[in-house]
């Protein structure tokens, strides 16, 4: 797999993205390194990963069908969402 960072700015924040693409150049998994995660009532920096599959060419782009979203903990991860594309709808940029 390769791997590429992307970093958005919007005024004084930053958010800083690892993207991991397969062979194909499919998205398989999106990482950081500290998200803010909500314990209790503190914002708490945690790993956090992103991992998606069946990966199919829909409108001319690349977009994988399904995927789950998870907190890395030291005891194992932790999903908290998983979903699956079943349509998808776009229009032309102008």
């Amino acid at each position: 797999m390769t791997a590429r960072r992307a970093t958005l700015r919007d005024s004084v924040v930053d958010a800083s993205l690892e993207f991991h693409f397969d062979a194909q150049g499919f998205v398989r998994e999106v990482s950081t390194s500290a998200r803010d995660r909500t314990v209790g009532d503190r914002l708490v920096p945690t790993p956090w990963r992103g991992r998606f599959w069946n990966c199919a060419l829909r409108n001319g782009m690349r977009i994988p069908l399904d995927g789950e979203v998870e907190w890395v903990l030291p005891g194992g991860p932790l999903p908290y969402w998983r979903g699956h594309i079943a349509s998808i709808t776009s229009e032309p940029t102008r």
